[in-house]
């Protein structure tokens, strides 16, 4: 397939890669490089997985067998934890250097999409816009301007060689064993550097579907220990949830199922929002609980199926199109409480993964305007030129306001004043600095909050 590409597009080739690479890690680092000024988030994550974790203290037997053997903050994730043991050995607790390990995965990774496009046989330009606009889309910066989503970042680098190496496997004759165990090699690490990986099986049976149909037929057998694999981790993720915090494992929003799905296809469908407008986000999000079908769950649904009519015919015209809807689709079910855990009902981190399929979306659009004719090159590159420089430079505002714990909570207050958890950290943040005026005001206007919409459920503001 390469091979054949590379004809096609004589850009498509290693020098075009060494470009692709540069632009990738320059547009990252661009983007990211106030992060490296920026401190732990103290009244968060941050304190509890690095500052006062003393298991990451340095790589020791003590300190390895710690991680694999215990939850923190309600998650197993040892490699999560190891990479912080790197950080550690390099840089002590200089909350630069944490920064910089993310945001060097985060570019990492962004070239690892743009190979997963080539390899998805998007044409050079295109996949390297889409891998543009995964590592520079607004939405990515909570994972990547927080140190503790540092295994969001780690997750995504392993889940993306797992299935690089997958795609090898099943297009190449020779050494395919070696591939084979590579990629199950890599999905376990992502396994252990955060639970959503879980949805890799049905990625790749979804590529095996799209892309394998005329040259393989598609396998299930050899997705057995991927799915067992996957099964192990959720069944980890259930007792680390459980056991891993104070709080109990939370109810169904709303109690039932039904209230679940009430409440969340709103939720959903606002992540689609933030994909063409993210401009008011904010790191944790008030997400209204919905008992009935009212009127915004019945437009939403109804939008939601004309979206889903749309891409049937899309899918009709350009096959290949479904492998990216699924990976954005079936990247949000873990997060969507179709199993009840201590998470939040809506986070930017949430959308991480499924940027890979909505950053392949767009490559293929831009693919199909560029060769639909030769007029719209032009224009299509420009327009994506415009597109991209606006996110980024939302992007950019948007990292700054990770700098510090009072920053990031006067930001979510900005958006919406009523957010009783930011007005609670924020009461947190101003006492740990000393300063009990503001501490107070923030406190106020928490318990004025609390005493109009009940107090906040035992699952709100607990990182995931």
């Amino acid at each position: 397939m390469d091979r054949q590409q590379n004809t096609a597009d004589p850009n498509n080739s290693k020098r075009w890669h060494l470009i692709a690479l540069f632009t990738l890690v320059a547009v990252t680092f661009l983007l990211y490089a106030s992060t490296l000024g920026h401190g732990f988030i103290f009244i968060w994550d941050d304190y509890k997985y690095v500052v006062n974790n003393p298991d990451i203290q340095g790589f020791s037997l003590v300190n390895l067998k710690a991680v694999f053997t215990k939850y923190y903050i309600g998650n197993y994730a040892p490699l999560h934890l190891i990479s912080y043991m790197l950080d550690y050995q390099l840089w002590g607790l200089n909350p630069a250097g944490y920064h910089f390990g993310n945001v060097l995965l985060h570019a990492i990774n962004g070239f690892l999409v743009y190979r997963l496009f080539i390899k998805l046989e998007l044409p050079a330009i295109p996949a390297l816009f889409g891998a543009v606009l995964f590592v520079l889309h607004p939405v990515q910066v909570e994972s990547v301007a927080w140190v503790s989503e540092r295994k969001n970042v780690l997750s995504a680098f392993f889940f993306l060689l797992a299935l690089l190496t997958y795609i090898d496997y099943r297009k190449t004759d020779n050494n395919f064993v070696r591939s084979y165990l590579f990629s199950l090699t890599f999905f376990t690490c992502a396994l252990l550097s955060k639970s959503v990986a879980v949805v890799f099986p049905i990625v790749i049976v979804s590529y095996d579907y799209c892309y394998c149909r005329d040259i393989r037929p598609l396998k299930l057998a050899d997705k057995l220990p991927f799915l067992l694999f996957s099964l192990i981790a959720a069944i980890l993720t259930v007792l680390s949830q459980n056991k891993g915090t104070s709080i109990d494992i939370r109810d169904y929003p709303g109690s039932t199922p039904l209230t679940t799905i009430w409440t969340m296809i709103p939720v959903f469908l606002s992540y689609l929002k933030d994909l063409f407008y993210p401009f008011d986000l904010s790191p944790y999000y008030m997400v209204t609980i919905r008992k009935s079908a009212d009127v915004t769950v019945t437009l939403s649904a109804i939008l939601l199926l004309c979206l889903v009519r749309v891409g049937v015919m899309s899918v009709k015209r350009r096959p290949q199109l479904l492998f990216f809807i699924s990976v954005y689709v079936v990247s949000l079910l873990p997060v969507m409480q179709i199993i009840p855990l201590l998470s939040t009902l809506k986070n930017d981190r949430y959308l991480y993964f499924p940027m890979i399929g909505a950053a392949g979306i767009a490559g293929m659009v831009i693919s199909v305007l560029i060769q639909e004719s030769p007029r719209l090159r032009n224009t299509t590159v420009a327009v994506a030129i415009a597109v991209c420089t606006v996110l980024g430079s939302a992007a950019y505002n948007q990292s700054l306001i990770w700098k510090d714990n009072i920053t990031l909570w006067r930001s979510a207050l900005r958006q919406n004043p009523d957010n009783m958890l930011a007005w609670l950290m924020l009461a947190k943040g101003y006492t740990k600095l000393g300063n009990s005026k503001d501490a107070i005001t923030a406190m106020y206007a928490y318990n004025k909050l609390k005493s109009k919409h009940g107090p906040l459920r035992g699952w709100e503001g607990i990182g995931s």
